[in-house]
């Protein structure tokens, strides 16, 4: 896999002609995709239909639903691409959003329609992040170890203390990951499979080094683990913070690329699709739904209120719900495409396949709920790592 170009280098080129002031007779998107797929996005936009598409800039460290929000009566862009749709909703709330019923929209999988029907066509589903497993099969071969294809697989022998999880603090699907674990198992239950199966990142990092240094073979495509900057979670940006959005993080309007979830360790969790990115790069990597059952985030497209190129604006939305469109989606953004006639990757599990608990977002996306499994997994999982 071709290493991502920097953040700042793609927002450069992708900004380059952009005025302070709204530009008319083109397109303003607001993209909280990865800088990748959002540039892609954009450029394949503009040479399908000839509508100049350019990447919205936001306020330094300012996240994109803060910024539509300042800007309300007085919009800088046109469309909102990504993002969770929980943060979404929250903006209809403020009336930040228009309305708008895409044709296509019947043609989607039903979770993407869902999301038209609670925000009373505001917002469309345009891809889903699946929370999985990861795992390194030559590793496991090597080892003589069962594939594993449940969460409690993680916390068996030969799997206990190898299985790389990010912080939830910083991880979307780290969080995740927690959450339906502590609805499945209970709260308690789950962090004791959570202790039995983690790895410390300076354990992870101390073996990948230790590796490097026997001259020992490494597979092809298998990072060493890196801690602090760019460790597993690092980089997430995706649903944290109250209501969904980044916030407190101050990412941009474009989500850094997320780190391995699997890299130099036995196993991992992270979202499917991250899973899978590091299988095409080369790496002996495979993707595994739990059997217990996981959860799924969707991103979001939505007309912002007052766009002042509307009518370009409907027919980005249309766009991006075709299939050129949502194949870009599934193979660059790495995500289950909304578009019922547009397949996944081969390497991630079939989402007719995958059992999807009936998450308890009431409960487990408040505030509270949240800072108390991550004050607890600081707790108990911070001073292992040190």
């Amino acid at each position: 896999m071709q290493p991502l170009r920097s953040l700042a280098a793609i927002s450069t080129v992708a900004l380059l002609g952009a005025l302070p002031t709204v530009a008319h007779a083109q397109l303003n998107v607001m993209c909280s995709a990865t800088a990748e797929l959002c540039k892609l996005l954009v450029d394949e936009f503009n040479k399908d239909t000839g509508i100049k598409a350019l990447l919205s800039a936001t306020p330094e460290g300012r996240a994109a639903f803060p910024t539509i929000a300042d800007q309300k009566g007085k919009p800088q862009s046109d469309v909102w691409f990504g993002g969770s749709a929980a943060t979404h909703y929250r903006a209809t709330k403020f009336a930040l959003l228009d309305e708008y019923a895409p044709p296509a929209a019947k043609e989607l999988q039903p979770w993407a329609q869902k999301v038209v029907e609670q925000s009373k066509s505001r917002s469309v589903g345009v891809f889903a992040r699946v929370v999985g497993i990861g795992y390194n099969s030559a590793l496991v071969t090597q080892k003589k170890l069962a594939a594993p294809a449940c969460w409690k697989d993680l916390a068996k022998p030969g799997y206990a203390g190898q299985v790389r999880i990010g912080d939830p603090k910083t991880s979307g699907p780290a969080y995740f990951a927690i959450a339906a674990m502590s609805q499945i198992f209970g709260e308690d239950q789950a962090f004791n499979y959570l202790k039995a199966m983690y790895m410390p990142q300076a354990a992870a990092a101390k073996r990948g080094r230790a590796a490097a240094d026997a001259g020992a073979a490494i597979p092809k495509g298998v990072p060493p683990a890196v801690v602090g900057k760019g460790s597993p979670g690092a980089l997430m940006s995706a649903t944290k913070g109250k209501g969904g959005s980044n916030a407190k993080t101050g990412t941009g309007p474009m989500e850094a690329p997320a780190a391995s979830p699997v890299g130099s360790a036995l196993a991992g969790i992270g979202f499917i699709g991250d899973i899978v990115a590091e299988a095409e790069g080369g790496a002996p990597i495979k993707a595994v739904a739990p059997c217990e059952g996981t959860v799924y985030e969707t991103g979001a497209l939505s007309v912002i209120k007052g766009a002042p190129n509307l009518d370009n604006a409907r027919k980005f939305v249309d766009w991006a719900l075709g299939p050129k469109a949502q194949a870009l989606i599934a193979k660059a953004g790495h995500a289950y495409p909304a578009n019922a006639a547009v397949p996944s990757s081969p390497l991630a599990p079939k989402w007719s396949e995958i059992k999807f608990i009936d998450y308890d977002a009431a409960t487990y996306e408040k505030s509270a709920a949240r800072a108390r499994l991550t004050d607890r997994w600081s707790r108990e999982f911070a001073p292992a790592a040190r």
